[in-house]
């Protein structure tokens, strides 16, 4: 389902929230979902290098991804670790799949969070290509809750038994 929300932009698993710890205070944001790799079990974001989650990536890599649908009634809880990379081949091809238009995030003057006197940011006069980073999720468990009418159903799994997974109590 996560797959799929990928290309599916009016899906809401396509925007989970996503949750670090900066400053020792969990931290929550939502992003998009831009890649799924379900053999590496790696979720892909895209994000400002100079945003406070990656420096808190950097200190804590453990990361939460919750996803919620709706309409189906579903909640995602992923745990694993992340990482930033804001060089080499893999970084330059999602730089190529952003577009023009998308860019604009990240040609601000000043990092994400930096208070402005004005609403609208500042635009530098390059392409924005120096403030881009590829956050990867690598997941080790999912918990998965159906929120049923006719009952919850809960199942966790984990990556270190081979994704077998498990009933639990909702």
């Amino acid at each position: 389902m996560l797959a799929a929300a990928v290309d599916d932009p009016a899906s809401l698993l396509r925007t989970p929230v996503v949750a670090t710890v900066h400053a020792g205070a969990a931290d929550g944001r939502v992003m998009v979902v831009r890649a799924v790799d379900r053999d590496r079990a790696t979720l892909t974001f895209f994000t400002d290098s100079r945003a406070a989650k990656v420096a808190a990536v950097t200190a804590a890599p453990q990361v939460a991804v919750v996803a919620y649908d709706p309409g189906a009634r579903l909640q995602f809880r992923l745990g694993g670790v992340a990482e930033i990379a804001v060089a080499g081949a893999a970084v330059e091809s999602a730089w190529a799949t952003v577009p023009g238009h998308a860019r604009s995030a990240y040609r601000t003057l000043a990092a994400p969070g930096t208070p402005s006197p004005d609403p609208i940011a500042t635009l530098m006069e390059d392409d924005g290509r120096a403030s881009f980073a590829v956050l990867t999720v690598t997941v080790d468990s999912i918990d998965w809750l159906d929120l049923a009418s006719r009952g919850h159903r809960r199942a966790a799994y984990d990556r270190a038994s081979g994704w077998r997974g498990e009933w639990v109590v909702p």
